[in-house]
């Protein structure tokens, strides 16, 4: 039922010649036929565009994959139940830092690249909304594309009619140029016969 309902909103944009990119054709799908909760998807965006160690550990707070109840110890056990490797999929950054009657301590900081937190939010088994964003997303590249095929095959067939009717207005042209030229070329004749039948003539 879905793939009918885009399949026509694909069809109206393209009646419509509607010109739209790939984010706001997600939010516009997703609002109309899934209605997930993706108010991130903007954020989640401008991070997947980066490709460095850029992502602190605290997003996996603020979108629910780890409560922190343990501290920055809950992060690590997510980090190494996926495997992750430290100087490859995240970084560390410890900070000395005082306590009173303690001595020297340190707080840990986790730096994450993108496709390493983008995992977390995929595998986490406290929600399943970020699996279903990530479906949500797969599933609207397939629907995008086939709308941005069937623009271009749009466009394609207008240009082509386009470049038929131009070459039909040059051809009709190049006939009025003929036939102008036959008519000049008569008319020429005619006025030579003329002059040759006047000289002719004033000879005699």
């Amino acid at each position: 039922m879905v793939d009918i309902q885009i399949n026509k909103f694909n069809n109206d944009l393209i009646e419509q010649k509607q010109t739209i990119n790939i984010i706001d054709y997600v939010k516009e799908v997703n609002n109309r036929y899934y209605q997930i909760d993706i108010k991130f998807i903007d954020e989640f965006i401008e991070l997947i565009y980066k490709d460095e160690y850029c992502i602190h550990h605290n997003l996996l707070q603020k979108y629910g994959i780890s409560k922190m109840k343990g501290g920055t110890a809950d992060i690590k056990k997510i980090l190494n139940q996926n495997k992750f490797e430290e100087n490859k999929d995240y970084i560390i950054e410890k900070i000395k830092s005082s306590a009173i009657n303690s001595g020297c301590t340190h707080k840990i900081n986790y730096y994450l690249r993108p496709k390493t937190f983008e995992m977390c939010l995929m595998r986490s088994l406290k929600t399943r909304q970020y699996a279903k964003y990530y479906i949500l997303l797969g599933e609207c590249i397939k629907y995008y594309n086939n709308y941005q095929n069937k623009l271009n095959e749009v466009y394609i067939i207008e240009l082509k009619n386009k470049i038929i009717k131009q070459n039909n207005n040059i051809t009709e042209l190049k006939n009025k140029i003929i036939k102008k030229n036959n008519n000049i070329s008569l008319l020429k004749d005619k006025i030579d016969f003329y002059d040759s039948f006047w000289q002719n003539k004033n000879f005699k």
